[in-house]
């Protein structure tokens, strides 16, 4: 993202430990399964995969996807044109809320479990939308279209008040 005109920027990574356990576990099982296979020709389960299958379990759900998830993080910024929200890997370029595309914001306490299903780039059965990775503050932003956007912020005082003060520039 471009750093000009930059008044507030955060960047936010995956910190639920339980979903780790889940990541670690599923990589850490395939971990086991391929060695057992490929090192010690030892069947892996009651019906094994043919090696070359285990290969690419192995190099998908082993190495590729926790990589993966390590590298998922939700950036934002508030320049003086908008509020810029990049969820990377998923976004490759920010996605930018004008001022002028915005009718109001507010800080809210967010249940992304229970108004999205969960985090990430989530939407709901209202029209919302939502970019969380982790928390229950966030702002709310009403759009001139009637769409809702929630963004999670671990700060969403500062966010907030360097909105204010960008959307005034």
């Amino acid at each position: 993202m471009m750093l000009s005109s930059v008044y507030f920027r955060e960047v936010q990574k995956m910190k639920q430990w339980w979903l780790w356990i889940v990541v670690l576990g599923i990589s850490g099982l395939i971990w086991y399964g391929f060695i057992s296979r490929i090192f010690f020709n030892k069947p892996f389960g009651t019906n094994p995969m043919p090696n070359a299958m285990m290969i690419v379990f192995f190099f998908i759900f082993g190495c590729v996807f926790p990589i993966f998830f390590a590298q998922v993080r939700l950036t934002c910024e508030v320049r003086k044109d908008g509020l810029y929200v990049c969820f990377f890997p998923f976004h490759l370029r920010p996605r930018c809320f004008g001022w002028n595309a915005i009718s109001s914001y507010r800080i809210i306490d967010d249940q992304p479990m229970s108004r999205f299903g969960g985090w990430g780039i989530r939407f709901n059965l209202r029209g919302g939308k939502a970019y969380t990775v982790s928390g229950t503050q966030a702002i709310e932003l009403v759009l001139n279209s009637g769409q809702i956007v929630v963004i999670g912020s671990s700060n969403a005082a500062k966010l907030k008040n360097s909105m204010d003060f960008a959307h005034r520039m």
